[in-house]
């Protein structure tokens, strides 16, 4: 009985052992899970933060440039630079929300043409530049779509609207 008692005790103190090391492996996954929440969490309201910056100045009816006094001579083309982002900005205001444009699959039934059309509209009625329209195409496809798209994008790189245009047409 004695001999039992002693291979049972050596059981347990395995058991405790082997349960002692994955509590602490759970210890040290949890500290990492819990950083790496807060990063996030940093990272989420960092965005936040840049996001209401730049909806405050879209709303400035003048945006503020920060001048340096004893530096007026300097050469101005930073100043030109900044005006042009915030204008940029005031232009976008107006432009119809992600969800009112059109999707595109190719699947089915689909008009590709009829899509383009609808994109180019856009463009004329909210006087949208190229490149803010390459800018969302990755929205707008889904699907086979998308697919194609990540693999034009990977095989030959960013471009313009028109030559995406062209390459759905021709598709």
């Amino acid at each position: 009985m004695t001999r039992q008692f002693k291979e049972l005790r050596i059981q347990v103190q395995n058991f405790e052992n082997s349960t002692g090391h994955n509590a602490a492996l759970f210890q040290e996954q949890l500290e990492k899970s819990d950083k790496a929440r807060f990063e996030v969490k940093e990272d989420i309201q960092s965005i936040i933060n840049n996001v209401s910056l730049k909806n405050d100045l879209s709303r400035q009816s003048t945006p503020i440039i920060a001048r340096n006094p004893l530096n007026l001579n300097n050469d101005l083309s930073h100043t030109t630079e900044s005006n042009a982002e915030v204008e940029t900005a005031c232009n976008f205001k107006g432009i119809t929300r992600l969800e009112e444009w059109p999707t595109f699959s190719s699947e089915g039934e689909y008009n590709h043409i009829q899509f383009m059309k609808t994109i180019d509209m856009f463009k004329e009625d909210f006087n949208i530049p190229d490149e803010y329209i390459s800018f969302r195409l990755h929205s707008l496809f889904t699907k086979l779509a998308k697919k194609w798209y990540y693999k034009m994008r990977k095989d030959f790189g960013k471009h313009s609207r028109p030559w995406w245009k062209e390459g759905i047409i021709s598709k």
